[in-house]
């Protein structure tokens, strides 16, 4: 019995909260309907707010798009740079190669004769072991 009476307190306290909450509602209603000028500035200062915000928007897309642009510029010229700085090796190899050369005929050295081979594990013969390097080059140089 005890929690009917306490579940009633517990309803009629709701219900006067859910009273007070609609006394002021219809205060706020009469004070809106009383100044209908206030409403058509507030609504004529949202459509204003609205119309700066899309154009906002479509300030910020266009960056958006140039921006987008200059990123895939930026990635073609990347690439470019990447397969530029890839050769490097290469053309190290051949200008040390090169300056080698020049520094054997300096010293009237002639140079050793270079053949290109596709694979040189296939095309090379062992030499035979304990060869000082000179030995091998000859013998290199005779086959």
């Amino acid at each position: 019995m005890a929690l009917k009476i306490w579940n009633i307190g517990k309803a009629n306290a709701r219900i006067d909260e859910l009273e007070k909450q609609l006394a002021e509602k219809e205060t706020d209603l009469v004070a809106l309907a009383s100044n209908p000028t206030e409403l058509e500035n507030d609504l004529t200062q949202f459509k204003a707010d609205l119309s700066t915000a899309k154009q906002t928007i479509g300030t910020l897309e266009t960056a958006a798009k140039a921006h987008a642009d200059q990123v895939s510029k930026l990635a073609v010229a990347l690439a470019s740079a990447e397969a530029k700085l890839a050769l490097v090796p290469a053309q190290i190899e051949t200008a040390a190669a090169a300056k080698a050369v020049q520094q054997t005929a300096a010293q009237g050295i002639p140079p050793l004769k270079i053949t290109v081979v596709a694979d040189p594990q296939t095309t090379t013969r062992p030499l035979p072991k304990g060869m000082s390097a000179q030995d091998r080059l000859k013998a290199e140089r005779n086959h």
